[in-house]
């Protein structure tokens, strides 16, 4: 089953930063707890173990539909982690840079995640995106 989400007064040119940010973090959030349960009910390998590479889509693949392709993208994979990562008691979160396209305008958006250090101020970030084999594809974006 797929499900379709309509936000035309987000991820455009001209929306909201704000807004942006907003909805990015809701979907990010649903996905991570669709992750969880699944993962509550089906044994998994975790993500780096399970053989699973980066590959860019457009889709918001859960786990189910990112073993069924193979590969997904950063922020399929980085909610796979989460949710994985939450399920073992760690205490995580999304996090998203905003990029600007180089060529053709408009927005973008890369995922990481960042794990809270016990008592030690900075989180851990990682990159489920890079360790799974993207190359440097933000050298087509630049900060903005």
């Amino acid at each position: 089953m797929e499900i379709t989400f309509s936000l035309p007064h987000v991820f455009h040119r001209s929306a909201s930063p704000a807004e942006d940010a907003v909805a990015l973090g809701v979907l990010l959030e649903a996905l991570v707890a669709i992750d969880r349960a699944y993962l509550r009910g089906h044994p998994t390998k975790s993500l780096y173990r399970s053989g699973v590479a980066y590959g860019r889509t457009q889709e918001w693949d859960t786990i189910p539909a990112v073993l069924r392709r193979g590969y997904g993208d950063c922020k399929s994979l980085a909610a796979w982690r989460i949710a994985e990562l939450r399920e073992g008691g760690a205490e995580c979160r999304a996090v998203f840079r905003w990029v600007r396209r180089r060529s053709g305008g408009g927005k973008d958006f890369h995922i990481l995640v960042g794990v809270a250090r016990r008592g030690k101020g900075e989180p851990i970030w990682e990159d489920p995106s890079k360790a799974l084999g993207m190359g440097d594809e933000r050298k087509w974006y630049r900060a903005g």
